[in-house]
């Protein structure tokens, strides 16, 4: 592999896509678990027999939502939905309900919010690891003595920067009506 100046952004780039390997399935799981909380809330919220009324009603007739307000342990929470589901109309806005600390959802929810938390604090930690060494070096074959795994995500690193097409110089004088001067 030829030796290549790492650029910020080329640096930048190397780094997005490590962490995005890395976090990728463990950022998809904890967006799952928030929607299941989100549908456990609705389904909590509206029985089954509200919700039967609701989807018996032609589709327009009611708004349908991807997400909805509720409280939390005293906080106000916009929960995501795994798909956009129907509300009555009076309650598509505000706060749909009033969970306090000990109930299931507020459980779930503030396991969650730790998770979140946790999975940040990882992925900054991570992030600055990761800088340290790719700000160590200055090209992509130091990189690679020092950090052979990084080969994969150098793929684009060692392209040629592209240029503008360089223009004669003699065509341009000719085109503007310039002469050399002597």
């Amino acid at each position: 592999m030829a030796s290549t100046k790492l650029t910020i952004t080329t640096r930048d780039q190397i780094e997005r896509a490590v962490l995005y390997q890395c976090f990728k399935g463990r950022e998809e799981a904890l967006e799952a678990r928030e929607h299941e909380i989100g549908d456990a809330a609705y389904n909590e919220i509206f029985g089954a027999k509200d919700r039967e009324r609701m989807l018996s009603l032609p589709r327009g007739w009611l708004p349908e939502c991807g997400s909805f307000r509720v409280q939390i342990s005293g906080r106000t929470v916009s929960l995501p939905l795994a798909t956009p589901r129907r509300f009555p109309d009076n309650k598509s806005h505000g706060v749909l309900a009033v969970f306090e600390a000990n109930h299931k959802v507020s459980r779930r929810w503030q396991t969650f919010e730790n998770a979140k938390t946790d999975l940040k604090d990882g992925r900054k930690k991570l992030r600055s690891e990761v800088r340290a060494v790719l700000y160590s070096v200055n090209t992509t074959k130091q990189l690679l003595e020092v950090w052979p795994e990084i080969a994969p995500f150098l793929r684009d690193a060692d392209k040629p920067p592209q240029t503008l097409p360089s223009l004669r110089i003699e065509e341009l004088n000719t085109a503007l009506g310039l002469t050399k001067a002597a």
